[in-house]
């Protein structure tokens, strides 16, 4: 058996040197070994003779201390929760699916670390809960995957402690309402191009490999197609790791991915080799330099500011040997159980199975970072203190899933504060009630008289009013990095095909202090205007002929180098249209510069910090 999974696994690492034709996996093998070889309950994870070190390595350090006592804290508070009803929120159950994983691991791990047969009680009592539900709502697939993931965890971590009735019950409930609903209605995720990919993929086989000795052949048949599949997401990594969905689908596509890979190892002894696709290992490195200074993401597509911790973090630190790319977390873990990111931070249980003492802090070796692949990304930053003046550009294009017209678009911070942000996703559920076709990315789509979605509300360009072009691609190139100045220019010009012959923005960090934004464009298509604008939380206030941003007590002077014209301060807190979500203290600063059908105009705008003793 061990025979028949290694070679998988060459093949498939090598048709993972990008993404080509997929191999099928033995799945006849597959079945076999569920029927003869498998590890004994738990195996998701972590493996039976492991657990005696749970609460040893859960004593190792302040970090995994703080990670146990909040598993515990948490545990208790769960007990006297009422139980969990079948609600759906617009079309989506995924949130009652998402408390339902965050109570079954953090009690199915208090229960291993303690043997406290009251979380032990209560973890099967919500799993029989949810498992008598009349479905996990099929049309929207990522409830029944997290739903999945939650059961098969659950049975898995408490196979010993739990009742052979209650086992019976919850097995059935996986298969009836999580695996075989897998094969009917569309099933296009299975090979999709984004998170839900990942995130069913990986939900599924947690349910399939928590049950597979029993069934052996539908187990096969889920894992053998998570095999197939995942490659076709993988290659969006691609080549230096930049997830095109953004720092916050990142957390959410990726953790999936990597509880896929570790679940497989555990069980199988192998990930097929999915775990050295190309740009996936780099990805770590990616949102080490994707969060500024302040903490926050450049969160370019349907992505917020914030984020919750993220756990998968520690295993590429561990993956990699590179702790750098979780130096951030051991911060956020201060925090407690997490309080801002989606999903109220189900996946903090897996903190105690992936964080090690020996992931000390360090910060990244390189103060610039570049990534190319579908959505090209950017990031400069003076230094890793807090108080960096730090640059996020962003090139790409709208098409890209969950994208935004947002190419040519930056998150720039300084003195510890964001003065130029990017307003990133409104929920979804409420503009999908108002009938709003939100996941067409068409050029005539209604996602994009959303103010957030389009360029109108970004810190971009916007030629003569109009949207940036959906088909069209911007790249982005960089010279001087590490250097004193680096910088990097975003071709946007496919994306204003039809509304100049050239757009090209230029960012330089210079002498990593400022930073100086300029735009050449070449013969504009019709008479109008051309809006140079940036959003911002910031008061701004007009000095001279520069803009003034402040923010608790601190400044940036927005300098206009040219041409000559009167800044604009447009207050963006209520947008225009009833659907727009508010955007409390957003103002938008414009520069609008008349253009008459031919002209080229060139538009050069300095970002200056200023010392405190200015205000």
């Amino acid at each position: 058996m061990r025979r028949v999974l290694a070679a998988a696994s060459l093949a498939f690492a090598t048709s993972l040197l990008p993404a080509q034709a997929v191999p099928s996996p033995d799945t006849p093998s597959l079945s076999k070994t569920f029927q003869s070889s498998l590890p004994a309950h738990p195996r998701l994870l972590f493996r039976k003779e492991q657990i005696p070190d749970l609460e040893k390595k859960a004593d190792s350090c302040p970090e995994l201390r703080l990670v146990r006592d909040s598993i515990l804290t948490e545990a208790n508070a769960t007990l006297t929760k009422p139980p969990l009803k079948r609600i759906m929120d617009g079309r989506r159950l995924l949130q009652v699916s998402r408390d339902c994983l965050h109570r079954v691991t953090t009690l199915a791990l208090a229960w291993q670390l303690t043997g406290d047969k009251r979380y032990s009680r209560r973890a099967a009592d919500e799993m029989l809960n949810v498992a008598a539900f009349s479905d996990w709502n099929p049309s929207h697939f990522l409830d029944v995957a997290e739903m999945t993931a939650a059961l098969g965890l659950g049975y898995d971590w408490l196979y010993d402690v739990l009742d052979p009735e209650d086992r019976q019950k919850i097995r059935e409930a996986i298969v009836q309402k999580g695996l075989n609903p897998s094969f009917a209605g569309n099933s296009s995720w299975a090979r999709g191009t984004n998170n839900w990919n990942q995130v069913c993929n990986g939900g599924l086989t947690l349910g399939a490999l928590a049950i597979a000795e029993d069934e052996p052949e539908l187990a096969a048949k889920i894992v053998a197609r998570a095999v197939e599949g995942l490659p076709f997401v993988l290659k969006g990594y691609a080549p230096d790791g930049v997830y095109p969905e953004g720092p916050v689908y990142w957390n959410y596509g990726t953790t999936f991915n990597v509880l896929f890979l570790a679940a497989i190892e555990s069980a199988l002894g192998t990930d097929f080799g999915l775990g050295r696709a190309r740009g996936f290992l780099e990805s770590a490195t990616f949102m080490r330099h994707v969060t500024g200074p302040t903490g926050l993401f450049h969160n370019f597509s349907d992505c917020g500011e914030g984020g919750e911790v993220a756990p998968a973090l520690f295993w590429f630190a561990s993956k990699t040997n590179d702790p750098s790319v979780a130096s951030l977390q051991r911060a956020r873990i201060t925090d407690g159980p997490g309080k801002t990111g989606a999903g109220r931070a189900r996946f903090f249980p897996f903190l105690l199975l992936w964080l090690t003492p020996a992931a000390q802090n360090s910060a990244p070796k390189l103060l610039d970072w570049v990534g190319q692949g579908p959505n090209p990304v950017a990031y400069f930053r003076s230094d890793w203190s807090p108080d960096a003046a730090f640059a996020g550009i962003k090139a790409g294009s709208p098409s890209e899933n969950h994208g935004h017209m947002d190419a040519g678009s930056f998150v720039f911070d300084a003195l510890g504060e964001r003065w130029v942000r990017d307003l990133g996703a409104q929920g979804y559920t409420d503009i999908e009630k108002r009938g709003i076709n939100l996941w067409s990315m068409k050029q005539k789509s209604p996602r994009w008289s959303i103010f957030r979605l389009s360029n109108l509300g970004h810190s971009t360009l916007v030629i003569d009013g109009a949207l940036q072009n959906v088909a069209g691609h911007a790249s982005l190139s960089a010279r001087s990095l590490q250097a004193g100045s680096p910088a990097a220019t975003v071709d946007c010009s496919p994306i204003y095909s039809g509304q100049a012959a050239k757009a090209m923005r230029t960012f330089t960090f210079r002498d990593r202090k400022s930073l100086l934004i300029e735009d050449a464009i070449t013969s504009v298509s019709k008479s109008g205007t051309v809006r140079w604008q940036i959003i911002t939380q910031s008061d701004v206030a007009i000095e001279g002929g520069d803009a003034i941003l402040r923010k608790n007590g601190k400044s940036v002077r927005v300098r206009k180098l040219s041409p000559a014209g009167s800044w604009k301060i447009v207050d963006v807190s209520k947008p225009p249209m009833d659907f727009d979500g508010p955007n409390p203290g957003t103002r938008l600063l414009a520069l609008d510069v008349p253009v008459q059908a031919g002209d080229s105009p060139k538009i050069a705008v300095e970002l200056i910090p200023l010392p405190k003793t200015n205000n």
